[in-house]
């Protein structure tokens, strides 16, 4: 059954959780992505933070999918609700900090010795 299926993931020999196009997490790193390169910011940053990025997306994602195979397991009436609602917010709601962490501290220009930060100045 599993060749059928390469995205098949399976739990003592049955099948717990199919991981659809949709859900293979292209559209959230292609999202992230395009937040940071679009969002002002060295670009030295920008290119070690964005696959950083995706790798931490990546590794929720695989979470995400593992938790959901569990919860098949254990409580298959909830999967459905888990799978539309609380894993969507949990996913959300990470891009969104590592957004915040991009916007807040990342992408403001670093600060030197012979420049400092004045407030509400632009600093050139």
């Amino acid at each position: 059954m599993s060749s059928q299926y390469p995205t098949l993931v399976m739990m003592n020999a049955q099948p717990a959780v199919i991981i659809g196009s949709p859900c293979n997490g292209l559209v959230l790193y292609v999202l992230f992505a395009g937040f940071v390169v679009a969002f002002p910011g060295p670009w030295q940053r920008k290119l070690w933070y964005i696959p950083a990025g995706i790798v931490l997306i990546w590794c929720l994602n695989v979470l995400r999918v593992a938790a959901l195979a569990i919860n098949h397991q254990y409580s298959q009436q909830s999967v459905d609700f888990n799978h539309h609602y609380t894993f969507t917010f949990v996913v959300y709601a990470f891009i969104f900090g590592l957004w915040m962490l991009w916007a807040r501290r990342l992408a403001l220009p670093s600060r030197t010795a012979d420049s400092p930060a004045l407030p509400n100045a632009l600093n050139v």
